[in-house]
């Protein structure tokens, strides 16, 4: 969720004035002053300071989700709370099973989540205007990452040793059935030689030659399967071909899709008049990218490869396992089309989908199994929550809705 000025004045000010039904005497009082315990659990107390910027990152994090009264800032303290012991706690554990992480490699995953926020809001002025905007610093980065890091391989832990019984997928299933549920209509695969610059002659020319080749390569015989592996091993999202994957892959074009696509007999026709018409509009692909200009580009370009496609497989140009003999222009490149079948049933038996099924299955409960385990950590460190609450600053809070609503 982006957001162009955040909350940091008004959590500062806040935890400042949070109000607690108790106050303990303790001999970190004076290191602590000015600060109130929140919590308390085997390793002594948790003062208001420890989980400031936790709370401030908790809070930026769910702000949708708080302004519509779906989260409480209660639950966002013991998010805080949480994430402040865990990070310990899931530290140990993993040194215990001899699944440690260097310091080296949650320093290098922490500049690159920096990096990539810098990227992700460049035009809200980057990596220290999200920073400061949420009120962290670059240690919290830090620790967020480790926390992130932490969880995630105890996550794929639990996966690991999770036992899934037939049982429990063949009734998951049933109840995700249309999940599994193929359309009527061609059944077709694709693959995706990415450009990155619809606006560079050259790279379009050469992925063009580039798609014909490996067109060439499936109709001497090489399984479309290989083609997909080859080209993502050639396109990789190292050298910056994020969309290549999304694109390499299959889909099914229905029968009531197809009967309401545009009806045309001469294809060639057909996309003079499409190009007629956006040029008409104003297309340009030399237009910067978030222009309308550009955007009408985007569009003509989408109904020049849905067109084809829709005359394809309205006019039967492919026999099952034939390629199309000539690379599809697309909003993303040039796209490879191969007919696998025409699909009659649209429901899945289990055993056809049973891998999926279960990848699906442990998707859908690993968030649940990561919590559960978690919380009976925080249980076993005895960890109790004080009663605490935020009091906002009503100019501030009006400040933070303003800049929610301006993006």
């Amino acid at each position: 969720m982006r957001i162009r000025r955040f909350l940091s004045f008004f959590i500062a000010i806040a935890m400042v004035i949070l109000l607690c039904v108790s106050c303990n005497k303790n001999n970190d009082k004076k290191e602590h002053e000015g600060e109130i315990i929140v919590a308390t659990w085997n390793k002594g107390n948790i003062w208001s300071g420890d989980i400031t910027e936790w709370v401030n990152y908790f809070y930026a994090h769910n702000y949708e989700y708080i302004k519509n009264n779906q989260m409480t800032m209660d639950k966002v303290i013991k998010l805080g709370i949480n994430a402040y012991c865990l990070i310990p706690i899931l530290e140990d554990y993993l040194k215990s099973i001899d699944e440690s992480v260097s310091e080296e490699s949650i320093e290098l995953a922490a500049l690159n989540y920096m990096a990539q926020i810098d990227h992700t809001y460049q035009d809200e002025g980057g990596y220290n205007a999200w920073k400061d905007g949420i009120g962290v610093t670059d240690n919290f980065i830090y620790e967020l990452t480790k926390y992130g890091i932490y969880t995630s391989k105890v996550r794929e832990r639990l996966v690991s040793e999770l036992e899934v019984s037939d049982n429990q997928l063949i009734e998951y299933f049933a109840e995700n059935s249309m999940n599994y549920a193929t359309p009527v209509g061609y059944v077709f695969n694709t693959a995706l030689i990415e450009v990155l610059d619809q606006a560079d002659d050259e790279e379009v020319a050469n992925a063009f030659e580039d798609a014909k080749a490996f067109i060439e390569k499936a109709k001497s015989g090489t399984s479309f399967s290989d083609i997909q592996k080859q080209i993502l091993e050639k396109y990789t999202q190292e050298d910056g071909y994020t969309l290549a994957p999304y694109y390499t892959t299959d889909g099914t074009f229905s029968k009531t899709d197809l009967d309401a696509m545009p009806k045309f007999d001469d294809l060639d026709k057909y996309l003079e008049e499409l190009e007629a018409k956006y040029t008409e509009k104003g297309m340009d692909k030399n237009a910067d990218k978030k222009s309308e200009a550009y955007g009408f580009y985007n569009e003509y370009l989408f109904y020049v490869y849905q067109g084809t496609v829709v005359n394809i497989f309205r006019n039967k140009l492919l026999e099952i396992g034939e390629t199309y003999d000539t690379p599809i222009h697309s909003p993303n490149g040039w796209m490879i089309v191969e007919y696998e079948r025409y699909n009659e049933n649209p429901w899945a038996k289990f055993e056809d989908v049973k891998d999926q099924v279960k990848e699906d299955y442990i998707a859908s409960i690993e968030d649940s199994l990561l919590d559960k385990y978690c919380g009976e950590l925080l249980e076993k460190n005895n960890l109790a929550y004080e009663n605490v609450e935020f009091i906002p600053n009503e100019v501030t809070a009006a400040e933070t809705t303003a800049a929610v609503t301006q993006q």
